[in-house]
């Protein structure tokens, strides 16, 4: 008979384990969450290069003096240079703060989302009184008496509130949340709204959901910008 080196009661004390929970316990909803981040990701990326896109072609058109470039679906309307050149910050704004693991990146992002800010501040300050600036005559000097069809338009008010409302939400990507508030969300639904108002105006034939009365008008490829880049 073989008789143990210690009492019996001692061999049934077990020291406690702290429960450590694993760490993933559904792997398929994991990977699904994962996928649809990487499907985000990617729609993300696509939609900085069609912004980008937008108001690179319409700076080209001005640069070549060709209004076609400039509004490919209606070239006689007029388009404002400065706001080609917000929506070519806006998409590289964008197309940054996809790096998030990358500080250089997320720095460029905050500084080229400063110049649609300060063109959307300055379009809505003259529209105001506050101040009398035209963007296109400081910043495009060289083209501000071209000849006729290609003549340079102010920013629209409501493409003003578009440019300061995406570049304040690309500017507040990377804060903290306020409570449950991601504030950047909640501004990303100024470019959204009044894109899709302007969508309903050239669908419709109804001109007031472009711009009211007395304004200039949110030119059609600016608002598929907005839209796809509030997404």
């Amino acid at each position: 008979m073989i008789t143990p080196s210690r009492p019996i009661d001692t061999l049934t004390e077990l020291v406690p384990v702290p429960w450590t929970e694993p760490p993933c316990l559904n792997p398929v909803t994991d990977d699904t969450t994962a996928r649809i981040s990487q499907v985000f990701v990617l729609l993300a990326y696509w939609c900085s290069f069609i912004t980008m896109a937008i108001g690179g072609l319409a700076l080209t058109g001005w640069f070549l003096n060709q209004p076609c470039l400039q509004n490919p679906i209606s070239g006689s309307s007029s388009v404002s240079n400065s706001g080609s050149l917000a929506l070519f910050f806006l998409g590289a704004s964008l197309l940054y703060s996809l790096k998030f693991t990358d500080n250089k990146a997320q720095t460029a992002a905050q500084i080229t989302a400063m110049v649609p800010i300060l063109i959307g501040a300055a379009a809505l300050g003259s529209y105001c009184g506050l101040f009398s600036v035209d963007l296109d005559q400081v910043l495009f000097q060289s083209f501000v008496n071209p000849p006729a069809g290609t003549t340079s338009g102010i920013i629209a008010p409501n493409s003003a509130l578009c440019i300061l409302g995406s570049g304040l939400s690309l500017l507040s990507m990377g804060a903290a949340p306020i409570g449950k508030v991601r504030v950047f969300q909640h501004l990303a639904f100024i470019p959204l709204l009044f894109s899709i108002s302007a969508l309903i105006g050239y669908t419709y034939k109804l001109p007031f959901f472009s711009a009211p009365d007395s304004f200039n008008y949110m030119i059609l490829p600016t608002a598929i910008a907005f839209l796809v880049l509030s997404l």
